[in-house]
Protein backbone atom coordinates (compact mmCIF):
# COMPACT_ATOMS: atom_id res chain seq x y z
CA UNK A 1 0.00 0.00 0.00
CA UNK A 2 1.02 3.22 -1.12
CA UNK A 3 0.46 6.93 0.83
CA UNK A 4 -0.85 9.08 -1.63
CA UNK A 5 0.79 12.17 0.00
CA UNK A 6 4.70 11.21 0.01
CA UNK A 7 4.40 7.41 -1.82
CA UNK A 8 6.15 5.94 0.95
CA UNK A 9 5.07 2.14 1.35
CA UNK A 10 5.91 2.01 4.79
CA UNK A 11 2.88 1.85 6.34
CA UNK A 12 1.70 1.04 10.13
CA UNK A 13 -1.95 0.32 11.64
CA UNK A 14 -3.40 2.06 14.97
CA UNK A 15 -6.41 2.71 16.57
CA UNK A 16 -7.74 6.07 15.35
CA UNK A 17 -10.86 8.27 16.80
CA UNK A 18 -12.11 10.11 13.80
CA UNK A 19 -15.21 12.47 13.39
CA UNK A 20 -17.68 11.93 10.31
CA UNK A 21 -20.38 14.27 9.03
CA UNK A 22 -23.39 12.16 8.01
CA UNK A 23 -26.52 14.21 6.61
CA UNK A 24 -25.57 17.00 9.41
CA UNK A 25 -24.58 14.76 12.21
CA UNK A 26 -21.63 14.34 13.95
CA UNK A 27 -20.32 10.87 14.13
CA UNK A 28 -17.23 10.08 15.94
CA UNK A 29 -15.94 6.05 15.82
CA UNK A 30 -12.53 5.00 16.91
CA UNK A 31 -11.27 2.23 14.96
CA UNK A 32 -8.18 0.67 13.44
CA UNK A 33 -6.97 2.61 10.38
CA UNK A 34 -3.13 2.31 8.54
CA UNK A 35 -0.90 5.43 8.54
CA UNK A 36 2.49 6.34 6.52
CA UNK A 37 5.33 5.77 8.76
CA UNK A 38 6.80 8.73 6.67
CA UNK A 39 4.51 11.32 7.12
CA UNK A 40 2.11 9.96 9.19
CA UNK A 41 -1.15 10.27 6.75
CA UNK A 42 -3.76 8.06 6.35
CA UNK A 43 -3.49 5.23 3.94
CA UNK A 44 -6.05 3.65 1.79
CA UNK A 45 -6.66 0.38 3.29
CA UNK A 46 -9.73 -1.30 1.35
CA UNK A 47 -10.87 -3.65 4.37
CA UNK A 48 -10.08 -1.44 7.54
CA UNK A 49 -11.73 1.45 5.99
CA UNK A 50 -14.97 -0.80 4.84
CA UNK A 51 -14.81 -1.59 8.23
CA UNK A 52 -14.56 2.37 9.35
CA UNK A 53 -17.38 2.99 7.02
CA UNK A 54 -19.49 0.55 8.52
CA UNK A 55 -19.07 1.45 12.05
CA UNK A 56 -20.02 4.96 11.07
CA UNK A 57 -23.40 3.63 9.94
CA UNK A 58 -24.12 1.37 12.68
CA UNK A 59 -23.43 4.63 15.05
CA UNK A 60 -25.43 6.83 12.86
CA UNK A 61 -28.39 4.41 13.01
CA UNK A 62 -28.14 3.63 16.53
CA UNK A 63 -28.42 7.33 17.52
CA UNK A 64 -30.98 8.71 14.76
CA UNK A 65 -31.81 6.17 12.21
CA UNK A 66 -33.24 2.62 12.10
CA UNK A 67 -30.93 -0.13 13.27
CA UNK A 68 -29.92 -3.32 10.31
CA UNK A 69 -31.46 -5.62 12.78
CA UNK A 70 -34.59 -4.02 13.36
CA UNK A 71 -35.10 -3.89 9.51
CA UNK A 72 -34.96 -7.52 9.36
CA UNK A 73 -36.78 -8.33 11.92
CA UNK A 74 -39.26 -6.56 10.64
CA UNK A 75 -39.26 -8.39 7.19
CA UNK A 76 -38.94 -11.46 8.63
CA UNK A 77 -41.80 -10.98 11.23
CA UNK A 78 -44.45 -10.47 7.92
CA UNK A 79 -42.33 -13.62 6.14
CA UNK A 80 -41.38 -11.53 3.67
CA UNK A 81 -38.37 -12.23 1.14
CA UNK A 82 -36.15 -9.37 0.39
CA UNK A 83 -38.07 -9.14 -2.84
CA UNK A 84 -40.99 -8.56 -1.57
CA UNK A 85 -40.61 -5.83 1.24
CA UNK A 86 -38.07 -3.66 -1.24
CA UNK A 87 -41.24 -3.40 -4.00
CA UNK A 88 -43.76 -2.38 -0.83
CA UNK A 89 -41.32 0.17 0.04
CA UNK A 90 -40.39 1.38 -3.30
CA UNK A 91 -36.70 0.74 -3.20
CA UNK A 92 -34.17 -1.62 -5.11
CA UNK A 93 -33.81 -5.03 -3.61
CA UNK A 94 -30.27 -4.21 -3.72
CA UNK A 95 -30.83 -1.31 -1.32
CA UNK A 96 -32.57 -3.11 1.26
CA UNK A 97 -29.71 -5.35 1.30
CA UNK A 98 -27.12 -2.82 2.00
CA UNK A 99 -29.88 -1.65 5.00
CA UNK A 100 -30.08 -5.03 6.63
CA UNK A 101 -25.92 -5.78 6.33
CA UNK A 102 -25.82 -1.77 7.93
CA UNK A 103 -23.63 -1.03 4.71
CA UNK A 104 -25.51 1.85 4.10
CA UNK A 105 -28.20 4.37 6.05
CA UNK A 106 -31.67 4.41 4.78
CA UNK A 107 -32.63 7.52 3.70
CA UNK A 108 -35.61 9.62 5.27
CA UNK A 109 -38.18 8.58 3.42
CA UNK A 110 -37.41 4.51 3.86
CA UNK A 111 -36.56 5.58 7.65
CA UNK A 112 -39.94 7.00 8.18
CA UNK A 113 -41.89 4.04 6.41
CA UNK A 114 -39.30 1.55 8.72
CA UNK A 115 -40.39 3.52 11.84
CA UNK A 116 -44.21 3.42 11.46
CA UNK A 117 -44.24 -0.39 10.48
CA UNK A 118 -42.55 -0.91 13.75
CA UNK A 119 -45.10 1.43 15.83
CA UNK A 120 -47.90 0.38 13.39
CA UNK A 121 -47.25 -2.89 11.91
CA UNK A 122 -50.75 -3.56 10.05
CA UNK A 123 -50.22 -0.42 7.89
CA UNK A 124 -48.03 -2.43 5.38
CA UNK A 125 -51.60 -3.69 4.03
CA UNK A 126 -52.01 -0.16 2.89
CA UNK A 127 -48.61 0.07 1.68
CA UNK A 128 -48.92 -2.79 -0.18
CA UNK A 129 -52.16 -1.43 -2.06
CA UNK A 130 -50.80 1.94 -2.76
CA UNK A 131 -48.46 0.45 -4.74
CA UNK A 132 -50.67 -2.57 -6.08
CA UNK A 133 -49.46 -1.58 -9.99
CA UNK A 134 -46.42 -3.03 -9.27
CA UNK A 135 -46.67 -6.72 -8.59
CA UNK A 136 -48.53 -9.44 -11.28
CA UNK A 137 -51.70 -10.55 -9.76
CA UNK A 138 -49.51 -13.45 -8.72
CA UNK A 139 -47.27 -11.60 -6.63
CA UNK A 140 -50.05 -9.63 -4.98
CA UNK A 141 -51.83 -12.32 -4.01
CA UNK A 142 -49.01 -14.32 -2.73
CA UNK A 143 -47.81 -11.03 -0.32
CA UNK A 144 -51.90 -10.19 0.02
CA UNK A 145 -51.81 -13.55 1.66
CA UNK A 146 -48.61 -13.16 3.81
CA UNK A 147 -50.08 -9.90 5.44
CA UNK A 148 -53.14 -11.05 5.74
CA UNK A 149 -52.00 -13.75 7.75
CA UNK A 150 -49.76 -11.89 10.04
CA UNK A 151 -52.62 -9.58 11.09
CA UNK A 152 -54.35 -12.09 11.80
CA UNK A 153 -51.60 -13.95 13.95
CA UNK A 154 -51.33 -11.10 15.73
CA UNK A 155 -54.68 -9.99 16.08
CA UNK A 156 -54.32 -6.40 14.30
CA UNK A 157 -57.16 -5.15 12.12
CA UNK A 158 -57.15 -3.17 9.03
CA UNK A 159 -57.22 0.61 9.54
CA UNK A 160 -60.32 1.79 9.86
CA UNK A 161 -62.11 5.55 11.10
CA UNK A 162 -63.50 3.43 14.46
CA UNK A 163 -59.01 2.44 14.88
CA UNK A 164 -56.68 5.02 14.48
CA UNK A 165 -57.00 6.01 10.67
CA UNK A 166 -58.29 9.89 10.46
CA UNK A 167 -60.10 9.65 6.95
CA UNK A 168 -59.19 12.92 4.81
CA UNK A 169 -60.55 16.28 5.33
CA UNK A 170 -61.24 17.08 1.53
CA UNK A 171 -62.15 20.66 2.70
CA UNK A 172 -59.29 21.24 4.55
CA UNK A 173 -57.02 20.23 1.99
CA UNK A 174 -58.75 22.33 -0.46
CA UNK A 175 -58.56 25.49 1.64
CA UNK A 176 -54.72 24.52 2.35
CA UNK A 177 -53.99 24.47 -1.20
CA UNK A 178 -55.93 27.61 -2.15
CA UNK A 179 -54.07 29.88 0.72
CA UNK A 180 -50.63 28.49 -0.62
CA UNK A 181 -51.43 29.42 -4.44
CA UNK A 182 -53.23 32.70 -3.40
CA UNK A 183 -51.55 33.39 -0.44
CA UNK A 184 -51.03 33.40 3.39
CA UNK A 185 -53.38 36.04 4.15
CA UNK A 186 -56.43 34.81 1.84
CA UNK A 187 -59.30 34.05 3.81
CA UNK A 188 -62.58 33.92 1.25
CA UNK A 189 -65.16 31.83 2.92
CA UNK A 190 -66.86 28.70 0.20
CA UNK A 191 -68.71 25.89 0.39
CA UNK A 192 -68.14 22.02 -0.52
CA UNK A 193 -70.28 20.57 -2.46
CA UNK A 194 -69.70 16.79 -2.00
CA UNK A 195 -71.73 15.87 -5.36
CA UNK A 196 -69.27 17.70 -7.51
CA UNK A 197 -66.31 17.67 -5.46
CA UNK A 198 -65.35 20.93 -6.17
CA UNK A 199 -65.86 24.69 -4.07
CA UNK A 200 -68.48 27.15 -4.76
CA UNK A 201 -67.85 30.73 -4.79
Amino acid sequence: MKCDNCSSEETYIKEYECDFTIKGKTITVKSKRRFCKNCNSLVYDEELDNITSKLVNEEYNRKYGILPEEITRLRKQYNLSLDQLSKIIGCAKKTLISYEKGTSIPNDTNKIIFKSLLSKPDIIDILLESNKDSYTDKEYNKIKEKILKFISNNNLGILTEHNGYTKQDNKKVLKERIKKYKGENYSEEFTWDKNVGKEIW
